[in-house]
């Protein structure tokens, strides 16, 4: 649970200047309410469409052992070399 909290503590940093930027302009007769929604609408699809496709391939390589073990190694350097940068 604090992953979660400080996965959206640190999107909310990167994205405070873009939703800034987005919510204070109206170019066109578009309101900045609708800007902001059609940015935030934009990234949860892109999300959902990353989280739906590898889902589908985990899905597929789920009776494979040396996928599954090489896959899990792969993770494991990744937080250890995350842990060490």
């Amino acid at each position: 649970m604090s992953l979660g909290f400080a996965a959206g503590f640190s999107c909310a940093f990167f994205c405070v200047p873009v939703l800034l930027g987005l919510a204070s302009r109206n170019i066109n007769e578009i309101t900045p309410l609708r800007n902001l929604v059609f940015f935030l609408a934009g990234r949860f699809a892109a999300y959902l469409t990353i989280a739906l496709l590898v889902s589908v391939i985990g899905m597929r390589f789920t009776n494979s052992h040396v996928i599954n073990f090489l896959s899990r190694l792969f993770i494991a350097f990744l937080l250890v070399f995350w842990g060490i940068k």
